[in-house]
């Protein structure tokens, strides 16, 4: 990745492949503990969702062919993003999973070639998401031409737990524990394939239906705050990042 003149662009510039972006944005976000959506939360003086869509509008258009937001049919909050977004995709048809929004909005997707292009999810939480890391992880899909997504390592020791006492049964070696974050990043055909013939119910992310359909799938080290806004607290520290970084 290299800087020039403010613009981030990606280390090979003859790119193999053509990029895509797919946000699913049907979630109800009950640990948020609000009526209202997560997504639709006010942070700092736009919206979480405003914060994620500008991320990814923030990179040269000759790197991502293509941004699609996959919402509910009845979401009203949805329509002054419609407007306000004009070069984006809003694709009604979200599921009563993550991983069935994403499916359905794979299969609506009609500005791709299928055969032959990529496609990157990323949750509508995850409002920081740098766009330094996209491109490092569009980089390592072109060197190695396989799917893979943002992930940290773990830093905390791991605890196996018996949930129904809370006992401990094992402490795991976290040098080979990664925290999967998104953008998570496939050739289209692949994941839209995976997650066709997989059982959706245990799908938690895109790289979980990969694995189970049998193909490869590697880690690119996210190297900036990428969290995802689950809790009310999570804006706070949300703010703190943001103002730093603005």
């Amino acid at each position: 990745m290299e800087i020039a003149c403010g613009l981030i662009i990606p280390k090979i510039l003859l790119m193999k492949h053509k990029y895509h972006v797919l946000i699913p944005c049907a979630g109800s976000g009950s640990r948020f503990g609000n009526s209202l959506p997560k997504q639709y939360h006010q942070l700092l003086d736009k919206t979480i969702l405003d914060w994620t869509l500008q991320s990814f509008l923030s990179i040269n258009q000759s790197i991502i062919e293509s941004i699609s937001v996959v919402h509910n049919v009845d979401d009203k909050n949805i329509e002054n993003y419609i407007q306000n977004y004009p070069q984006i995709n809003f694709i009604a048809k979200g599921g009563d999973s993550r991983a069935k929004s994403v499916l359905n909005g794979l299969l609506d997707l009609d500005c791709i070639d299928k055969d032959n292009d990529w496609v990157m999810v990323h949750d509508a939480a995850r409002c920081l998401i740098d766009s330094r890391d996209v491109i490092s992880l569009i980089d390592y899909v072109e060197m190695n031409n396989v799917g893979a997504i943002l992930a940290t390592g773990a830093t905390d020791t791991i605890k196996c737990v018996d949930t129904n006492n809370m006992q401990i049964k094992q402490t795991i070696d976290r040098n080979s524990i990664y925290l999967a974050q998104t953008p998570q990043l496939y050739k289209y055909s692949d994941l839209a394939n995976a997650l066709q013939i997989v059982d959706l119910s245990g799908v938690t992310d895109e790289s979980s239906a990969i694995e189970s359909s049998g193909l490869p799938s590697h880690v690119v080290i996210a190297k900036y705050p990428n969290f995802k806004i689950t809790y009310p607290q999570d804006v706070k520290f949300a703010e703190i990042i943001l103002k730093n970084r603005v």
